[in-house]
């Protein structure tokens, strides 16, 4: 919540028990609740998926089967802590173990041109996102979509 233009104005929050999220915002003058609704924010450009990972008490197993079985090809990207393979277009599988992608055991990662503006887009449009993060590959950046779940936008860097 916060205070502006003497207006109270509240974002987002969740059902009860917490299964749904909302971006929206509202604003109270002191009688009426009222919807703010967003200007127009245009999307974030995607050019299409570019990252998928799990993370699972598997992990040796889904290693060899991405090896062996799905014949990819692993590679080595400086900052991850996963087994990661590349796949012919370009975009990468990782497997993590518990714990290894923050609160998901599930991810996945939209291209984008420009990570700072992508993150402005989103957040115009009312969707959380979480802080720059970068390796020796890419920029991205988390955020939570409306299924409560963490997705990410990826800038490409090499």
């Amino acid at each position: 919540m916060t205070f502006a233009t003497k207006q109270l104005a509240l974002f987002g929050g969740r059902t009860v028990p917490g299964t749904s999220v909302f971006s929206d915002t509202w604003t109270w003058d002191g009688h009426n609740w009222t919807e703010a609704l967003a200007s127009t924010c245009p999307p974030p450009l995607d050019l299409g998926l570019v990252f998928a990972g799990t993370s699972t008490e598997a992990r040796p197993e889904m290693t060899r089967f991405l090896a062996t079985t799905m014949g990819l090809e692993p590679t080595l990207v400086e900052g991850v802590e996963a087994d990661l393979f590349r796949l012919p277009d370009g975009a990468h599988v990782a497997v993590a173990s518990p714990g290894g992608m923050g609160d998901t055991a599930r991810s996945i990662g939209f291209l984008v041109d420009d990570l700072d503006e992508a993150i402005g887009e989103l957040v115009c449009s009312g969707v959380w996102t979480g802080p720059v993060s970068s390796n020796g590959a890419e920029r991205y950046a988390h955020f939570r979509a409306p299924d409560s779940q963490l997705y990410e936008l990826i800038e490409r860097t090499v």
